[in-house]
């Protein structure tokens, strides 16, 4: 009896422990830290890349990048609101 209380006690607590950890571990990310970056899977060949397919992905990679350049742009010029 005594290791059957023991067992789920020590049950309890590890499951406390568990769940305090993934609390902690889903908090709002930084605002310091830098945004994923969208372009990453044009930027890694995969095996295999055929001369076509390279080509290709470069093109993508550009594509995305002077996406993200101009939405960037967009967003710094967008108009401000006035506090008052």
């Amino acid at each position: 009896m005594k290791r059957l209380r023991y067992l789920v006690l020590a049950t309890l607590l590890m499951a406390s422990v568990s769940l305090s950890g993934l609390s902690q571990s889903q908090k709002a990310p930084d605002p310091s830290q830098k945004p994923a970056d969208p372009c990453a899977q044009f930027k890694t060949a995969p095996k295999g890349e055929t001369a076509a397919d390279k080509k290709k992905r470069q093109e993508d990679l550009k594509a995305c990048t002077a996406k993200e350049k101009a939405d960037a742009k967009a967003a710094k010029q967008a108009p401000k609101k006035d506090t008052k």
